[in-house]
Protein backbone atom coordinates (compact mmCIF):
# COMPACT_ATOMS: atom_id res chain seq x y z
CA UNK A 1 0.00 0.00 0.00
CA UNK A 2 2.69 2.40 0.73
CA UNK A 3 3.50 2.39 -3.04
CA UNK A 4 0.67 4.21 -3.40
CA UNK A 5 0.97 6.87 -1.33
CA UNK A 6 2.56 8.62 -3.69
CA UNK A 7 0.44 9.11 -6.86
CA UNK A 8 -2.52 10.00 -4.15
CA UNK A 9 -0.12 12.86 -2.88
CA UNK A 10 0.64 13.78 -6.44
CA UNK A 11 -2.62 13.79 -7.58
CA UNK A 12 -4.02 15.31 -3.93
CA UNK A 13 -1.89 18.36 -4.91
CA UNK A 14 -2.40 18.52 -8.56
CA UNK A 15 -6.50 17.94 -8.66
CA UNK A 16 -6.46 20.86 -5.82
CA UNK A 17 -4.63 23.40 -8.07
CA UNK A 18 -6.85 22.30 -10.97
CA UNK A 19 -10.25 22.89 -8.89
CA UNK A 20 -9.06 26.28 -7.35
CA UNK A 21 -8.40 26.84 -11.23
CA UNK A 22 -12.15 26.43 -11.50
CA UNK A 23 -11.27 23.38 -13.49
CA UNK A 24 -13.33 20.58 -11.68
CA UNK A 25 -14.25 17.88 -14.21
CA UNK A 26 -10.83 16.87 -14.72
CA UNK A 27 -10.34 15.53 -11.47
CA UNK A 28 -14.15 14.00 -10.88
CA UNK A 29 -13.59 12.30 -14.17
CA UNK A 30 -10.03 10.72 -12.70
CA UNK A 31 -11.58 9.94 -9.37
CA UNK A 32 -14.40 7.73 -11.78
CA UNK A 33 -11.93 6.57 -13.59
CA UNK A 34 -10.04 5.44 -10.79
CA UNK A 35 -12.93 4.20 -9.26
CA UNK A 36 -14.08 1.76 -11.74
CA UNK A 37 -10.82 0.89 -12.61
CA UNK A 38 -10.48 -0.17 -8.98
CA UNK A 39 -14.32 -2.05 -8.86
CA UNK A 40 -12.91 -3.82 -12.00
CA UNK A 41 -9.48 -5.03 -10.71
CA UNK A 42 -10.87 -5.76 -7.43
CA UNK A 43 -13.01 -8.53 -9.17
CA UNK A 44 -10.32 -9.92 -11.26
CA UNK A 45 -7.30 -9.74 -8.85
CA UNK A 46 -9.15 -11.02 -5.72
CA UNK A 47 -11.42 -13.64 -6.82
CA UNK A 48 -8.75 -14.68 -10.16
CA UNK A 49 -10.91 -13.61 -12.82
CA UNK A 50 -9.55 -13.41 -16.52
CA UNK A 51 -6.47 -15.89 -15.99
CA UNK A 52 -5.28 -14.25 -13.31
CA UNK A 53 -4.65 -16.35 -9.59
CA UNK A 54 -7.26 -15.25 -6.89
CA UNK A 55 -5.10 -12.91 -4.57
CA UNK A 56 -7.49 -12.03 -1.83
CA UNK A 57 -6.95 -9.36 0.17
CA UNK A 58 -3.48 -8.78 -1.65
CA UNK A 59 -5.77 -8.30 -5.18
CA UNK A 60 -7.25 -5.51 -3.03
CA UNK A 61 -4.22 -3.80 -2.53
CA UNK A 62 -2.44 -4.18 -6.15
CA UNK A 63 -5.74 -2.81 -7.77
CA UNK A 64 -6.42 0.14 -5.29
CA UNK A 65 -2.64 0.59 -5.97
CA UNK A 66 -2.90 0.51 -9.83
CA UNK A 67 -6.29 2.65 -9.73
CA UNK A 68 -4.37 5.39 -7.52
CA UNK A 69 -1.78 5.63 -10.81
CA UNK A 70 -4.54 5.75 -13.08
CA UNK A 71 -5.91 8.25 -11.43
CA UNK A 72 -2.99 10.57 -10.87
CA UNK A 73 -1.96 9.73 -14.62
CA UNK A 74 -5.24 10.90 -15.75
CA UNK A 75 -5.07 14.44 -14.20
CA UNK A 76 -1.18 14.51 -14.60
CA UNK A 77 -1.50 14.29 -18.41
CA UNK A 78 -4.66 16.75 -18.76
CA UNK A 79 -2.48 19.63 -16.74
CA UNK A 80 0.50 19.73 -18.25
CA UNK A 81 -0.96 18.28 -21.33
CA UNK A 82 -3.07 22.00 -21.98
CA UNK A 83 -0.50 24.75 -20.59
CA UNK A 84 -2.57 27.47 -22.56
CA UNK A 85 -4.91 26.54 -19.92
CA UNK A 86 -2.78 25.87 -16.86
CA UNK A 87 0.52 28.32 -17.78
CA UNK A 88 1.27 27.02 -13.96
CA UNK A 89 1.94 23.49 -15.30
CA UNK A 90 4.47 24.55 -18.07
CA UNK A 91 7.81 24.96 -16.54
CA UNK A 92 6.50 23.48 -13.37
CA UNK A 93 9.81 21.34 -12.52
CA UNK A 94 12.58 23.47 -14.31
CA UNK A 95 13.26 25.24 -10.64
CA UNK A 96 12.83 22.54 -8.27
CA UNK A 97 15.97 22.58 -6.61
CA UNK A 98 17.03 23.24 -3.03
CA UNK A 99 20.13 25.80 -2.57
CA UNK A 100 22.62 23.51 -0.25
CA UNK A 101 23.33 26.21 2.18
CA UNK A 102 19.24 25.66 2.88
CA UNK A 103 19.26 21.82 2.73
CA UNK A 104 22.22 21.54 5.58
CA UNK A 105 20.15 23.59 8.04
CA UNK A 106 17.08 22.10 7.48
CA UNK A 107 19.34 18.23 7.98
CA UNK A 108 20.62 19.97 10.90
CA UNK A 109 17.26 20.75 12.80
CA UNK A 110 15.95 17.41 11.46
CA UNK A 111 18.60 15.29 13.10
CA UNK A 112 18.64 17.06 16.58
CA UNK A 113 14.84 16.39 16.14
CA UNK A 114 15.17 12.37 15.85
CA UNK A 115 18.19 12.63 18.46
CA UNK A 116 16.16 14.11 21.08
CA UNK A 117 13.31 11.91 20.18
CA UNK A 118 15.41 8.91 20.15
CA UNK A 119 16.84 10.13 23.84
CA UNK A 120 13.39 10.86 25.30
CA UNK A 121 11.75 7.69 23.70
CA UNK A 122 14.18 5.27 24.80
CA UNK A 123 14.78 6.69 28.55
CA UNK A 124 11.47 7.13 29.48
Amino acid sequence: MLLGLLPFALNSAYASTLRECGETMIPMIASFAAMFGNLLLNYVLIFGHLGFAPMGASGAAVATVISRYLEFGIVLVRAHGNTEKFPFAKKLYRGFRIPARLFKQMLVKALIQITSYSIIKHTS
